[in-house]
């Protein structure tokens, strides 16, 4: 089971494309931060699957 917790709501349960969808939406929209302090963001915000830099580019 694959969960997403958006920025305003509470965990969702997702299927895997659409938690990489979820999840290159918010590498892409986050700015002037690391790539690696981005990534730990992201994979806090996801449970059940973690994501690389090859994934999300």
């Amino acid at each position: 089971m694959i969960r997403v917790k958006p920025l305003i709501s509470g965990w969702h349960t997702v299927t895997k494309e659409q938690a990489l969808r979820f999840a290159r939406h918010l590498y892409s929209g986050i700015v002037n931060v690391s790539e690696e302090a981005k990534l730990d963001f992201i994979n806090q915000r996801v449970t059940g699957i973690k994501f690389t830099h090859e994934d999300l580019r």
